[in-house]
């Protein structure tokens, strides 16, 4: 089972689905016109097969921009803690200022 993202739509999906069966990818409309038709993708992918004549291969009926291997985003950086930040940020405020930090919490002018 392998999953793809269509190249056109960025649409993500399995190809063969968990039951086996096979997925033939076709990218949404971009949006539906005030009759309500459907406005597609100039390059849009439609995975459908289409037979031709006896000898001819089948074919994509819109091959669009292709499909690729899923590469999943990386996960997001752990935040720190609003708390921590601050008293980083305290610190190298009064550094800058001449001051140092004491290690009962409290600021004394550097000589």
């Amino acid at each position: 089972m392998s999953v793809y993202e269509c190249l056109s739509c960025r649409g993500v999906y399995q190809d063969p689905q968990p039951d086996g069966s096979s997925y033939y990818h076709r990218c949404p409309p971009l949006s539906t016109d005030p009759r309500g038709g459907a406005v597609e993708r100039p390059d849009m992918r439609d995975e459908t097969l289409v037979f031709g004549n006896e000898g001819e291969a089948s074919r994509l009926k819109a091959p669009g921009r292709g499909r690729a291997p899923y590469v999943p985003p990386p996960p997001p950086a752990p935040e720190v803690p609003r708390t921590f930040l601050s008293r980083v940020c305290d610190f190298v405020l009064r550094r800058k200022a001449g001051s140092e930090e004491v290690s009962n919490g409290e600021s004394s002018q550097a000589q």
